[in-house]
């Protein structure tokens, strides 16, 4: 039997329509509204918002999903993200421990929702499906539910930049100076999710530290990460409006002055910017990456603080599975495929 959420799905007007038809035969081409999906609804981000009050209690549950994912934070604290991406006739859900990030009085719940809208393998998307669904529960009762109660903003501190990875990703911007706007209202929608019966488990968030640190002559800041990793580039910035930091990522290096390869393989151009406010701002990008070392390049007088990144993979038992041998390189690729086997499994 499937879950019910006591809440109801929630979306903005945009996207309160009837779904498009995505699934078709490999060699068929797509319908007409496929082809004609708008473009300024590809990539957007959402930010939807709700205040409510605690009182003493012992714990506390969040049944929550998103189409095409999210971010939760409980009083601006990161929670957890997902969902697993999947087909909407068994849409996964999470149920989320939330006990420690509530406090007596009042909370803030903010749930950042992400609609690629591209049709790829890395979300089912370019449906027009795009919303979420919370129910709260506290002590075992129902205290909070998804409603046209909720306010929502778009978030326009993501730019879009280009397509990588044979529009598999979006590479983004992130410009302080954008203010989230308003959406002028949180929609219930009638959808046809069925939910899966079980919650999945969320995937774990880490934080990483590059293990080397280098000034380059040209004034780059060259971070190497030891070995190959998944997650988000996060650092911190303060310096004038409009000023910017330049962000280069790879997997190798080379003899160039920034000396990471971000010109990648694999049709991937990992290079985005953070373009500065007046005030201290936080590069946090949305989507993970997979890469080993990282080049940024602050324009004069931007200092760069708390650098590192927020790393993404299932969990995973290092001692599980060893090898033991005089062979060096046998022992290398041994570790190598662990490695890629470690961080290459996200959700899934």
């Amino acid at each position: 039997m499937s879950f019910q959420f006591k809440g109801k799905w929630i979306t903005v007007p945009d996207f309160n329509v009837k779904p498009f038809n995505i699934y078709r035969k490999e060699w068929e081409p797509c319908s007409e509204e496929v082809k004609n999906h708008r473009d300024d609804l590809r990539y957007n981000h959402f930010i939807f918002n709700k205040k409510f009050t605690v009182d003493d209690f012992n714990e506390a549950f969040a049944d929550i999903t998103a189409d095409d994912y999210y971010k939760l934070y409980i009083n601006g604290t990161f929670v957890a993200q997902g969902p697993v991406t999947g087909y909407h006739f068994n849409y996964y859900r999470n149920r989320l421990d939330i006990s420690s990030y509530l406090k007596e009085g009042e909370n803030d719940i903010t749930v950042s929702v992400l609609y690629s809208g591209y049709i790829t393998r890395a979300f089912v998307s370019g449906d027009m499906r795009m919303g979420m669904v919370c129910d709260i529960t506290i002590d075992g009762k129902t205290v909070v539910v998804s409603d046209e109660s909720w306010t929502c903003k778009k978030d326009t501190r993501y730019v879009r930049s280009h397509l990588v990875g044979y529009n598999t990703q979006m590479i983004e911007n992130y410009d302080c100076n954008n203010i989230p706007e308003d959406v002028p209202v949180c929609v219930k929608a009638e959808v046809d999710y069925t939910f899966s019966p079980e919650p999945v488990p969320t995937i774990p968030v880490y934080r990483l530290e590059p293990v080397k640190t280098e000034i380059l002559p040209d004034g780059g800041i060259f971070c190497d990460f030891g070995k190959q990793a998944a997650g988000t580039v996060s650092f911190d910035a303060v310096g004038k409006k409009g000023q910017r930091v330049r962000i280069l990522c790879g997997e190798q290096l080379c003899n160039e002055p920034q000396k990471v390869k971000y010109k990648m393989l694999c049709n991937c151009l990992y290079e985005q910017y953070l373009i500065l406010s007046d005030e201290k701002c936080s590069f946090d990008e949305y989507d993970y990456k997979c890469f080993r070392y990282m080049t940024l390049y602050p324009e004069e007088g931007v200092e760069v603080s708390n650098l590192h990144l927020k790393a993404r993979h299932w969990k995973f038992d290092d001692d599980y599975c060893t090898i033991k041998t005089n062979d060096k390189i046998l022992e290398a690729v041994f570790n190598l495929c662990k490695h890629g086997v470690k961080i290459g499994t996200q959700e899934v």
